[in-house]
């Protein structure tokens, strides 16, 4: 209820808040399947998909054509993971929206192109992919493949080099002791990638980013990700730290419930059967869903 009566601010944090904010609404309607959450998901909805780029991707604050003073069209691929999360749970929830398959689509289209070229960067100018093959930043590949996966994508031939990569090259500094710089952000991605790839990618990743994680926590319960680069602009703060620290490992900690076996790459699995089970056993109960 916080979420559908908070106002909408598209420029909160440049999008970020925006994005997750949608794909936690479309989430909730796809499992409780309850009205007031659809019309709010909507509406979220529909400036994610009025907010994409002609290109396929996602700028700041929702920006389609202003450039630089070099005359070039910015993206981002850590805004628009988020934003690629929010419309594959909207399609999940069986979101109406106009326009949502077509950007679906068009996202799909543009993550090839990068992928194609080995490697996924933070930004890009233009749409064009950059930087060396092979060379991209870790946290960037793995948050292109899970979106690639989550739309239906996990077997095209863009993403094998960067599955390899993220099997070992990141998983050889998945540590306690001595983790990356936001760690905790690249293995949230890592993390469910490894899980839909399956097999010999998922087995030693399970393994050893639960054991990671465990020796994270504090023994109040919450993780903070001390690797986080401070951002002076944007200082998350102590309690904030610990929410944003906690919410990115309990997501990982539950990707065995998140992603049903039969739907890898999907949200939910069973989201709108569940959700009619739960509305009958509540109504059998006398209770309110929104309690």
């Amino acid at each position: 209820m916080w979420l559908v009566n908070d106002p909408i601010e598209v420029n909160a944090h440049g999008g970020y808040c925006h994005a997750i904010k949608a794909y936690a609404l479309a989430e909730a309607y796809g499992r409780l399947d309850i009205s007031i959450l659809e019309g709010k998901m909507n509406e979220c909805i529909r400036i994610v998909i009025d907010g994409q780029q002609a290109g396929g991707s996602f700028d700041y604050s929702y920006n389609k054509g202003e450039v630089n003073d070099k005359g070039q069209t910015k993206q981002d691929l850590s805004l628009a993971g988020w934003n690629y999360q929010a419309l594959k749970a909207a399609k999940i929830a069986r979101c109406e929206e106009a326009g949502l398959t077509f950007a679906i689509n068009r996202g799909v289209k543009w993550l090839k192109k990068q992928a194609a070229s080995n490697t996924f960067n933070y930004e890009t100018f233009d749409n064009k992919p950059k930087g060396v093959a092979g060379k991209g930043s870790r946290s960037m590949r793995a948050v292109g493949t899970l979106c690639l996966q989550m739309f239906g994508e996990g077997d095209t031939p863009e993403i094998k080099d960067e599955l390899k990569a993220i099997s070992k090259i990141d998983f050889s500094q998945l540590s306690a002791k001595n983790p990356p710089r936001e760690s905790l952000y690249s293995w949230y991605y890592a993390t469910q990638a490894m899980f839909n790839a399956g097999g010999d990618f998922w087995a030693p990743w399970s393994n050893r980013f639960q054991r990671v994680l465990s020796a994270l926590q504090h023994e109040e319960g919450y993780w903070e990700d001390k690797s986080r680069k401070p951002n002076k602009g944007n200082p998350i703060g102590e309690v904030g730290g610990r929410v944003y620290g906690t919410t990115l490992c309990a997501l990982q900690l539950t990707v065995f419930y998140r992603y049903s076996p039969s739907s890898k790459g999907g949200i939910g699995g069973r989201a709108q059967e569940a959700a009619k089970e739960r509305a009958h056993l509540f109504e059998e109960e006398g209770l309110d869903l929104l309690e």
